[in-house]
């Protein structure tokens, strides 16, 4: 374990009700009990101190967020679109998260790397549902993508600055996935409207 941990779930959500439908799943506020369980074996193997002293220089690599808007907010039969605009929603996931990562701050974490959500108004399923007839991404969906970044980029702002000692990084993956998706043959790829094993436009 002194190497590394994984203890991601594909089908968890920030918020509990977002991955309801995909089974069964660990969801954000287990995997943080997860990593807390961890912490207190290291204790009972190195020691108290030794063990704050590798948390603290460990990397803790975040990425979190798709399935709250595909499979919860962007869900025709979700009520998430009549409960919360999509600003509100967005400040519920921020807010949530924020209060997840201080939990663990408060266990000695100190480094932080959080990826942005890529632009799910692209990806082959949505392409399908608009009926999309060349491609073209579903610039609804991707504006609500780009506030809950431009949210998230924020709340690591608060957080560098609110917790002493700690280093928040933002990985912007909208730009990125959005590089490959306009110069796809740069980067070895025919198609990017076509899913490997479902729908696409």
């Amino acid at each position: 374990m002194i190497r590394g941990v994984n203890y991601a779930s594909a089908a968890s959500g920030i918020l509990f009700s977002s991955d309801s439908d995909l089974g069964q799943h660990i969801s954000l506020s287990q995997q943080i009990q997860q990593v807390s369980d961890t912490f207190q074996q290291f204790e009972l193997s190195l020691g108290e101190e030794a063990t704050a002293d590798l948390i603290s220089k460990s990397v803790f690599y975040v990425s979190i967020g798709s399935n709250d808007f595909i499979h919860y907010y962007l869900q025709n039969t979700s009520s998430a679109q009549v409960l919360y605009l999509p600003w509100e929603f967005n400040q519920l996931l921020v807010t949530t998260l924020k209060q997840a990562l201080k939990s663990l701050y408060d266990k000695t974490m100190r480094r932080v790397v959080l990826t942005g959500l890529a632009p799910i108004g692209c990806t082959p399923h949505y392409l399908w549902l608009s009926a999309s007839e060349n491609g073209e991404c579903v610039d609804a969906i991707n504006n609500v993508v780009m506030e809950f970044n431009y949210a998230m980029r924020y709340m690591v702002h608060e957080l560098n600055r609110e917790l002493p000692n700690a280093t928040f990084t933002f990985c912007d993956a909208f730009e990125g996935s959005m590089d490959i998706l306009t110069n796809r043959q740069l980067y070895g790829f025919q198609t990017v409207t076509d899913a490997c094993c479902a729908l696409g436009k």
